[in-house]
């Protein structure tokens, strides 16, 4: 899988999209994919995975926030990284809680999704935080200890 590639896809499709705190959005993708890297190697992932986890943090949201659909996913990239994607992508009738638990099923999309709500958690992204803002990283942060702790897992044990 070339990185390169889900960068310029990534990058195509979010050009023009900002972030919450303004940035250009493909900066929260190239953080997600490097998080989540960092976090599948220190977790013992084999290499494969550490390359799965960091091309699917690239492309966590193309689906979801762009007129990428999961076809042009699997053409670009094959059907292991579009059914990732097609995981970490929210459907609108999906319950925040069923989203979260549905991406800590498989270890790639639960470090994906780690690395993007702790990503998202971050307040010093603000020059001058709302209260709103605070509040929307903290259950960000919520989410990502969540994920972290894998209390997902253990709850449908």
């Amino acid at each position: 899988m070339n990185r390169e590639t889900a960068y310029q896809f990534a990058r195509r499709h979010h050009a023009g999209q900002t972030d919450k705190a303004g940035a250009p959005y493909v900066e929260h993708c190239i953080a997600v994919a490097s998080f989540a890297a960092g976090i599948a190697a220190v977790e013992g992932c084999s290499p494969s995975l550490i390359g799965y986890a960091f091309t699917a943090g690239l492309l966590h949201d193309v689906v979801e926030d762009t007129a990428a659909t999961l076809e042009d996913v699997d053409h670009a990239f094959g059907d292991h990284i579009a059914w990732l994607v097609g995981i970490l992508s929210k459907s609108p009738d999906c319950s925040r809680s069923q989203y979260l638990a549905r991406c800590a099923a498989t270890p790639v999309t639960r470090i994906v999704k780690m690395a993007d709500a702790y990503h998202n958690s971050d307040v010093t992204r603000f020059k001058n935080p709302t209260w709103d803002q605070i509040v929307r990283c903290q259950r960000y942060y919520n989410d990502y200890q969540a994920l972290r702790d894998n209390a997902f897992a253990r709850a449908r044990a």
